[in-house]
Protein backbone atom coordinates (compact mmCIF):
# COMPACT_ATOMS: atom_id res chain seq x y z
CA UNK A 1 0.00 0.00 0.00
CA UNK A 2 1.34 3.31 -0.44
CA UNK A 3 2.48 5.33 2.04
CA UNK A 4 2.39 9.23 2.35
CA UNK A 5 4.29 11.67 4.79
CA UNK A 6 2.35 14.06 7.20
CA UNK A 7 4.09 16.95 7.88
CA UNK A 8 2.63 19.01 11.39
CA UNK A 9 4.50 21.70 12.91
CA UNK A 10 4.21 20.34 16.49
CA UNK A 11 6.34 22.57 18.92
CA UNK A 12 8.19 26.02 19.78
CA UNK A 13 10.74 26.70 21.42
CA UNK A 14 11.96 31.02 22.41
CA UNK A 15 14.54 31.31 24.03
CA UNK A 16 15.85 34.49 25.20
CA UNK A 17 19.66 34.79 26.13
CA UNK A 18 20.77 38.13 27.72
CA UNK A 19 24.74 38.58 27.61
CA UNK A 20 26.88 41.32 29.38
CA UNK A 21 30.19 42.25 29.92
CA UNK A 22 31.22 44.23 32.74
CA UNK A 23 34.30 45.89 31.10
CA UNK A 24 34.90 46.37 27.39
CA UNK A 25 37.99 45.05 25.90
CA UNK A 26 39.45 45.14 22.88
CA UNK A 27 40.09 41.45 22.27
CA UNK A 28 38.25 38.86 20.11
CA UNK A 29 35.82 37.40 22.94
CA UNK A 30 37.59 33.51 23.16
CA UNK A 31 40.65 35.13 24.36
CA UNK A 32 39.48 37.91 26.75
CA UNK A 33 40.29 38.00 30.21
CA UNK A 34 36.87 39.01 31.41
CA UNK A 35 33.73 37.28 31.02
CA UNK A 36 29.79 37.90 30.29
CA UNK A 37 27.51 37.33 32.77
CA UNK A 38 24.08 36.08 31.75
CA UNK A 39 21.49 38.30 33.67
CA UNK A 40 18.33 36.87 32.18
CA UNK A 41 17.04 33.56 30.95
CA UNK A 42 13.83 33.39 30.00
CA UNK A 43 12.10 30.58 27.81
CA UNK A 44 8.69 30.20 26.43
CA UNK A 45 8.13 26.72 25.46
CA UNK A 46 4.98 25.43 23.98
CA UNK A 47 3.56 22.87 21.93
CA UNK A 48 0.45 21.55 19.69
CA UNK A 49 -0.68 19.04 17.46
CA UNK A 50 -0.67 16.45 20.15
CA UNK A 51 3.28 16.58 21.58
CA UNK A 52 4.02 17.39 24.41
CA UNK A 53 6.97 18.85 26.58
CA UNK A 54 8.89 17.87 29.99
CA UNK A 55 12.19 18.99 31.77
CA UNK A 56 11.88 16.65 34.14
CA UNK A 57 12.58 12.82 33.93
CA UNK A 58 10.65 10.34 35.56
CA UNK A 59 10.22 9.66 38.89
CA UNK A 60 11.74 12.99 39.33
CA UNK A 61 14.85 11.74 39.51
CA UNK A 62 18.23 13.02 37.73
CA UNK A 63 17.84 15.95 34.75
CA UNK A 64 20.22 14.01 32.55
CA UNK A 65 18.45 10.22 32.76
CA UNK A 66 17.61 8.55 29.86
CA UNK A 67 15.00 7.38 31.36
CA UNK A 68 11.42 8.72 29.83
CA UNK A 69 9.96 12.15 31.18
CA UNK A 70 7.25 11.71 34.02
CA UNK A 71 4.21 10.96 32.57
CA UNK A 72 2.34 13.75 34.45
CA UNK A 73 4.90 16.64 33.82
CA UNK A 74 4.10 16.91 30.54
CA UNK A 75 2.06 19.48 28.92
CA UNK A 76 2.09 22.41 26.36
CA UNK A 77 4.52 24.58 28.00
CA UNK A 78 7.22 25.22 30.22
CA UNK A 79 8.45 28.48 32.42
CA UNK A 80 11.72 29.99 32.01
CA UNK A 81 12.49 29.47 35.74
CA UNK A 82 12.23 25.61 35.10
CA UNK A 83 14.58 25.64 32.20
CA UNK A 84 16.97 27.34 34.46
CA UNK A 85 16.40 25.10 37.13
CA UNK A 86 16.62 22.11 34.53
CA UNK A 87 20.10 23.94 33.33
CA UNK A 88 21.39 23.89 36.91
CA UNK A 89 20.77 20.63 38.08
CA UNK A 90 21.77 19.29 34.40
CA UNK A 91 25.40 16.80 34.54
CA UNK A 92 25.29 16.93 38.80
CA UNK A 93 25.20 20.82 38.69
CA UNK A 94 28.00 21.67 36.56
CA UNK A 95 26.26 24.57 35.46
CA UNK A 96 25.57 25.30 39.48
CA UNK A 97 27.96 27.87 40.99
CA UNK A 98 28.55 26.18 44.59
CA UNK A 99 29.32 29.85 46.41
CA UNK A 100 26.36 31.97 44.57
CA UNK A 101 24.09 28.70 44.29
CA UNK A 102 23.64 30.74 40.81
CA UNK A 103 24.44 30.10 36.95
CA UNK A 104 27.80 29.81 36.45
CA UNK A 105 29.42 32.59 34.36
CA UNK A 106 29.18 31.81 30.58
CA UNK A 107 32.83 32.06 29.01
CA UNK A 108 34.40 31.56 26.14
CA UNK A 109 34.77 27.65 24.44
CA UNK A 110 34.55 25.59 21.11
CA UNK A 111 33.74 22.24 20.38
CA UNK A 112 34.95 19.54 18.17
CA UNK A 113 31.97 16.86 18.94
CA UNK A 114 28.96 19.15 20.43
CA UNK A 115 29.72 17.72 23.56
CA UNK A 116 32.97 18.39 24.87
CA UNK A 117 33.78 22.37 25.27
CA UNK A 118 37.54 23.60 25.87
CA UNK A 119 39.52 26.69 25.25
CA UNK A 120 41.90 26.95 22.30
CA UNK A 121 45.71 26.26 23.28
CA UNK A 122 46.59 29.14 24.61
CA UNK A 123 43.63 31.09 25.34
CA UNK A 124 42.27 31.16 29.10
CA UNK A 125 40.32 27.86 29.97
CA UNK A 126 36.84 28.11 31.89
CA UNK A 127 37.26 28.23 35.93
CA UNK A 128 35.26 26.54 38.79
CA UNK A 129 33.06 29.71 38.52
CA UNK A 130 32.64 29.75 34.60
CA UNK A 131 31.11 27.10 32.07
CA UNK A 132 31.67 27.72 28.31
CA UNK A 133 28.13 26.12 27.32
CA UNK A 134 24.37 25.58 28.86
CA UNK A 135 22.91 22.57 28.25
CA UNK A 136 19.06 21.41 29.12
CA UNK A 137 17.19 17.86 28.16
CA UNK A 138 14.20 18.50 26.60
CA UNK A 139 11.63 14.93 26.58
CA UNK A 140 9.11 14.90 24.42
CA UNK A 141 6.03 12.88 24.70
CA UNK A 142 3.42 12.04 22.06
CA UNK A 143 0.25 9.48 21.21
CA UNK A 144 1.64 9.37 17.48
CA UNK A 145 5.49 7.76 16.28
CA UNK A 146 7.16 11.14 15.59
CA UNK A 147 10.05 11.74 14.04
CA UNK A 148 11.19 15.24 15.37
CA UNK A 149 12.84 17.66 12.69
CA UNK A 150 13.88 21.22 13.54
CA UNK A 151 12.27 23.47 10.87
CA UNK A 152 15.13 25.85 10.03
CA UNK A 153 13.18 28.14 7.35
CA UNK A 154 10.84 29.33 10.39
CA UNK A 155 13.38 28.93 13.29
CA UNK A 156 15.76 31.96 13.69
CA UNK A 157 18.42 33.53 15.83
CA UNK A 158 18.17 37.34 16.43
CA UNK A 159 20.22 39.80 18.40
CA UNK A 160 19.62 43.48 19.41
CA UNK A 161 22.80 45.45 20.04
CA UNK A 162 23.75 45.82 23.21
CA UNK A 163 26.16 48.97 23.21
CA UNK A 164 29.55 48.14 23.63
CA UNK A 165 31.87 50.05 21.17
CA UNK A 166 33.10 48.31 17.91
CA UNK A 167 36.47 47.14 17.86
CA UNK A 168 38.81 49.60 15.06
CA UNK A 169 40.61 48.58 12.19
CA UNK A 170 44.58 47.84 12.74
CA UNK A 171 45.46 48.57 8.97
CA UNK A 172 44.58 50.50 5.62
CA UNK A 173 43.09 48.61 2.90
CA UNK A 174 41.62 45.44 4.71
CA UNK A 175 39.28 43.38 3.27
CA UNK A 176 36.61 40.52 4.28
CA UNK A 177 33.11 38.77 2.96
CA UNK A 178 30.59 40.16 4.57
CA UNK A 179 26.53 38.96 4.32
CA UNK A 180 23.66 40.20 4.26
CA UNK A 181 19.90 39.87 3.01
CA UNK A 182 19.11 42.14 -0.33
CA UNK A 183 15.40 42.58 -0.38
CA UNK A 184 15.35 43.90 -3.92
CA UNK A 185 16.86 40.51 -5.17
CA UNK A 186 14.80 38.70 -2.10
CA UNK A 187 18.32 36.70 -1.30
CA UNK A 188 21.04 36.88 0.63
CA UNK A 189 24.44 38.11 -0.73
CA UNK A 190 27.78 38.63 -0.06
CA UNK A 191 30.15 41.56 -0.83
CA UNK A 192 33.97 42.39 0.28
CA UNK A 193 33.54 45.05 3.05
CA UNK A 194 36.51 47.46 3.07
CA UNK A 195 38.49 49.06 6.43
CA UNK A 196 41.03 51.51 6.52
CA UNK A 197 42.95 52.04 9.99
CA UNK A 198 40.35 53.21 12.54
CA UNK A 199 37.31 52.61 10.88
CA UNK A 200 34.61 50.60 13.30
CA UNK A 201 34.30 46.91 12.81
CA UNK A 202 30.61 45.48 14.05
CA UNK A 203 29.93 42.28 14.31
CA UNK A 204 26.23 40.86 15.98
CA UNK A 205 26.32 38.02 18.44
CA UNK A 206 23.33 36.27 16.50
CA UNK A 207 26.39 35.14 13.86
CA UNK A 208 28.53 33.54 16.33
CA UNK A 209 25.71 31.45 18.11
CA UNK A 210 26.03 27.60 17.60
CA UNK A 211 22.80 25.38 18.85
CA UNK A 212 23.57 21.46 18.95
CA UNK A 213 20.88 19.13 19.37
CA UNK A 214 22.10 15.65 20.98
CA UNK A 215 19.98 12.33 20.74
CA UNK A 216 22.07 9.85 22.26
CA UNK A 217 25.86 9.11 20.69
CA UNK A 218 24.19 11.56 17.51
CA UNK A 219 25.03 14.84 17.47
CA UNK A 220 23.43 17.84 14.95
CA UNK A 221 24.59 21.04 14.61
CA UNK A 222 23.31 24.47 14.00
CA UNK A 223 24.19 27.52 12.35
CA UNK A 224 21.56 29.97 12.58
CA UNK A 225 23.17 32.59 10.40
CA UNK A 226 25.37 31.03 8.09
CA UNK A 227 24.94 34.07 5.34
CA UNK A 228 24.74 37.19 7.66
CA UNK A 229 28.00 38.85 8.84
CA UNK A 230 31.39 38.43 8.50
CA UNK A 231 30.88 34.84 6.43
CA UNK A 232 34.58 33.46 6.49
CA UNK A 233 35.87 31.60 8.89
CA UNK A 234 39.45 30.25 7.39
CA UNK A 235 42.21 31.21 7.97
CA UNK A 236 42.67 33.30 5.16
CA UNK A 237 39.47 35.47 5.81
CA UNK A 238 39.30 35.45 9.26
CA UNK A 239 38.46 39.09 10.60
CA UNK A 240 38.54 38.43 14.55
CA UNK A 241 40.54 35.70 13.81
CA UNK A 242 42.94 38.19 12.48
CA UNK A 243 42.35 40.83 15.18
CA UNK A 244 43.65 39.04 17.77
CA UNK A 245 46.83 38.28 16.04
CA UNK A 246 47.26 41.59 15.60
CA UNK A 247 46.66 43.25 18.92
CA UNK A 248 48.19 40.01 21.18
CA UNK A 249 51.17 40.02 18.56
CA UNK A 250 50.91 35.95 18.34
CA UNK A 251 50.42 33.81 15.92
CA UNK A 252 47.40 31.62 17.54
CA UNK A 253 46.61 28.43 14.39
CA UNK A 254 42.75 28.89 13.93
CA UNK A 255 40.73 26.01 14.91
CA UNK A 256 37.65 25.25 12.80
CA UNK A 257 34.07 25.86 13.87
CA UNK A 258 32.20 22.27 13.62
CA UNK A 259 30.05 22.35 10.25
CA UNK A 260 25.77 22.74 9.97
CA UNK A 261 24.01 19.22 10.05
CA UNK A 262 20.88 20.49 10.42
CA UNK A 263 18.48 20.85 7.57
CA UNK A 264 14.86 20.56 6.91
CA UNK A 265 14.89 16.62 6.34
CA UNK A 266 17.42 15.97 9.65
CA UNK A 267 15.47 13.57 11.90
CA UNK A 268 16.97 14.82 15.67
CA UNK A 269 15.23 12.47 17.37
CA UNK A 270 12.29 9.24 17.16
CA UNK A 271 9.65 8.81 19.69
CA UNK A 272 9.71 5.21 20.63
CA UNK A 273 7.17 3.28 22.71
CA UNK A 274 3.38 1.73 21.89
CA UNK A 275 0.28 3.10 21.04
CA UNK A 276 -0.96 1.99 24.42
CA UNK A 277 1.64 3.42 27.00
CA UNK A 278 2.93 6.63 24.44
CA UNK A 279 5.75 7.75 22.61
CA UNK A 280 8.53 9.30 24.15
CA UNK A 281 12.25 10.51 23.15
CA UNK A 282 14.08 13.52 24.79
CA UNK A 283 16.70 16.13 23.10
CA UNK A 284 19.91 17.50 25.04
CA UNK A 285 20.17 21.23 23.39
CA UNK A 286 23.31 22.98 24.10
CA UNK A 287 23.59 26.80 23.08
CA UNK A 288 26.81 28.77 22.74
CA UNK A 289 29.04 31.37 21.05
CA UNK A 290 31.57 29.83 19.11
CA UNK A 291 34.93 31.25 19.60
CA UNK A 292 36.23 30.42 16.06
CA UNK A 293 33.16 32.31 14.40
CA UNK A 294 34.99 35.21 12.58
CA UNK A 295 31.94 37.37 14.59
CA UNK A 296 33.01 36.55 17.73
CA UNK A 297 34.36 40.37 18.93
CA UNK A 298 34.06 41.15 22.58
CA UNK A 299 31.32 43.91 21.41
CA UNK A 300 28.56 41.20 20.70
CA UNK A 301 28.68 40.78 24.67
CA UNK A 302 25.68 43.12 25.32
CA UNK A 303 23.80 42.12 22.84
CA UNK A 304 20.23 40.23 23.23
CA UNK A 305 20.15 37.16 21.73
CA UNK A 306 16.75 35.80 20.82
CA UNK A 307 16.54 32.04 19.60
CA UNK A 308 13.28 30.62 18.41
CA UNK A 309 13.07 27.12 17.91
CA UNK A 310 10.56 25.53 16.30
CA UNK A 311 9.99 21.69 15.84
CA UNK A 312 8.38 19.43 13.69
CA UNK A 313 7.14 16.01 13.87
CA UNK A 314 6.29 13.58 10.85
CA UNK A 315 4.98 10.51 10.57
CA UNK A 316 4.44 8.30 7.65
CA UNK A 317 0.95 6.60 7.57
CA UNK A 318 -1.02 4.78 5.13
CA UNK A 319 -2.96 6.14 2.39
Amino acid sequence: MKKATKKLIVSAIVLVVVLTLATATTYAWFTMDDEPEVEGFDVNVTSVDGLYISLMPENNGDPASTVKGALGTFRAYVTGEEVIAAIQAYNNGVYLDSETNELKTLTHGTTADGMIFTAPEGVKEASDAETNHYTFRLYFYSTNEYKVKLNPDVSSVTSIPGGVAPVAAWADGLSYEYGSWDDSEEQFVTEQKEFDLGDSITADAKDAVRIAFKDGSTTNIWDPNPNTGFVDNTADGNIAFDYYNFVSKTDLVLGEPMANTVTAEVVLTTLTGSQTAGYFGYLDITIWLEGWDANAFNSILNDTIITNLIFKGEVEVEG
